[in-house]
């Protein structure tokens, strides 16, 4: 039992780290409200993330906790009191903002009790890590809602004062598929009327959402196709048919291991040689020679020089299944 002392210097702890936390309303984000008429403070992105969160939960992949979900979010900007808000596509300002809210977070969380410094310090780590299926969720709704601000003004939260690209968005929107394939799909379709409704930057990409493909009305040339292909590990659709995907890729080096949980997939090699590894053997692929991959089979495909490969896999496949990897994993639906 605490004596009388211990809960005073208790409650003064907790009172401090209270008044130091105001200062979140004064971190001011680049995004703007929806209405535009002011720059967002980070203490609404943190509630409107929270709220979301106990919104959206039912929507999530897998069981989460909510409370710790919105815990986990009221959290995870309050070391911007110290380090700053970082713009998620200003380079140079993220070489150093893990060592900079690192040092915030050390020093922030110290002015609680320890026992509640030493909780939130871990929810704030467990965000960033994004590893959990809590936090997964958590950051699906710190990137779901800028997404929002910016197609409900028209891009002009930041989109467009900035000219962000697709290409940027897509990426930045790739956690999401790990929290809540249900969300990632909601977003590609967000994306296609974005792009088609001139809310982002100029770019070359042009997506098709797989609710609604485009008609083939004329022979296509696989050979032209994967010639306009300049990437690695960046899977591009060419044909939907039956809620199907067709898919060229090219490759070259060691994909991650991972498995789908619901869908197969279909690997057929159109030129070079690639290897299917699977946890107990190994199956080699030349030109012509194709592979079905179960669901839920654990594997990796590689090849020691480049590689073209037709894949045929269910429409919003995540090239990475049940991981993302901030190298591997590819945005969803992008056509040639």
């Amino acid at each position: 039992m605490n004596t009388k002392k211990e809960t005073t210097e208790r409650l003064g702890q907790q009172i401090g780290f209270i008044v130091e936390i105001d200062k979140l309303k004064s971190i001011i984000r680049r995004n703007r409200l929806i209405d535009c008429s002011r720059n967002e403070n980070s203490a609404e992105h943190s509630w409107h993330v929270a709220l979301m969160a106990t919104l959206l939960a039912e929507y999530a992949d897998g069981a989460v906790d909510t409370l710790r979900v919105m815990k986990m979010l009221l959290m995870h900007d309050v070391v911007e009191i110290d380090a700053g808000d970082t713009g998620c596509f200003d380079a140079a300002a993220n070489e150093d903002k893990a060592e900079r809210e690192k040092a915030a977070a050390g020093w922030l969380f110290g002015l609680l009790p320890a026992d509640q410094g030493s909780e939130y310090r871990a929810l704030w780590e467990e965000f960033e890590t994004g590893v959990t299926a809590d936090a997964k969720f958590a950051n699906a709704m710190d990137r779901l809602q800028p997404l929002l601000n910016n197609f409900h003004s028209q891009g002009e939260s930041s989109w467009r004062p900035d000219g962000t690209k697709l290409e940027q968005v897509q990426k930045r929107m790739v956690p999401i598929g790990a929290g809540s394939n249900a969300l990632a799909k909601y977003v590609r379709e967000l994306l296609v009327e974005a792009e088609q409704r001139g809310y982002l930057g100029n770019s070359n990409t042009k997506l098709v959402c797989a609710d609604s493909p485009e008609p083939q009305k004329t022979s296509a040339s696989l050979a032209n196709k994967f010639a306009a292909i300049n990437e690695h590990w960046r899977p591009k659709v060419v044909a939907q048919l039956n809620g199907q995907e067709v898919k060229l890729v090219k490759f070259q080096g060691v994909f991650p291991w991972h498995h789908h949980e619901q869908e197969d997939e279909m690997f057929l090699v159109w030129r070079g040689q690639m290897i299917i590894e699977f946890r107990d053997h190994r199956v080699v692929l030349r030109q012509g020679e194709f592979c079905v991959v179960s669901r839920g089979v654990e594997h990796r495909t590689m090849a020691d020089e480049e590689v073209e490969v037709l894949v045929f896999e269910p429409a919003a496949t995540r090239n990475t299944g049940n991981i993302v990897d901030e190298k591997f994993t590819a945005p969803n639906g992008v056509v040639i």
